[in-house]
């Protein structure tokens, strides 16, 4: 009789039926630390292998925050703080952001790479605003810009402190398994 046929092991993730030499999960994919010892075994999850969603993705995303501004901007009146394009700049453009950069796994310079691309979304809108007035141009425009730019780039703070928790929840999630089993 060996041990496997003993010992029925369990994924600690997804609680799936585990070999005795499995590497990994085949149901969850989570990957194993097995320890053994005094015959028995006792698998453990290492941090999820959670990959970047990549450049192709970021691209789709930053394409969706062009089409969001395009569209708050064909909607707008004679006032900037209509109602539908108010939503759009302050309610579904910051949602989206926010989600991006919460599972955009850039662990370096994302605040700096925040910065750049408010400071663009800040001149896109001067652009816009220039366009639509038929280059009239006043400090409230700036104004406008300016609330515009920083809700952006607050949204992208919120998406990365959500980001930050995500990660130490996931990396803790290891040592707490430990812990608990031990």
């Amino acid at each position: 009789m060996n041990l496997q046929s003993i010992t029925k092991l369990k994924c600690p993730q997804c609680a799936a039926p585990v070999s005795a030499n499995a590497k990994k999960c085949q149901y969850c994919g989570t990957e194993f630390i097995i320890e053994t010892g005094n015959k028995s075994f006792k698998l453990f999850s290492k941090p999820l292998n959670t990959k970047d969603f990549g450049r192709k993705t970021l691209l789709i995303n930053i394409i969706g925050i062009i089409v969001l501004h395009i569209i708050a901007w064909l909607l707008t009146g004679e006032n900037y703080w209509d109602d539908t394009p108010f939503y759009m700049w302050f309610g579904i453009l910051p949602l989206w952001v926010t989600i991006m950069t919460t599972f955009w796994l850039k662990k370096h310079f994302a605040s700096a790479i925040g910065i750049l691309f408010s400071i663009i979304v800040f001149a896109a809108n001067l652009i816009f605003i220039y366009i639509k007035e038929n280059g009239r141009f006043n400090d409230d425009f700036l104004i406008v810009a300016g609330f515009i730019s920083l809700t952006f780039f607050t949204s992208w703070i919120i998406g990365r402190i959500f980001h930050s928790i995500i990660r130490f929840y996931i990396n803790n999630t290891e040592s707490l398994n430990k812990k608990f089993k031990e």
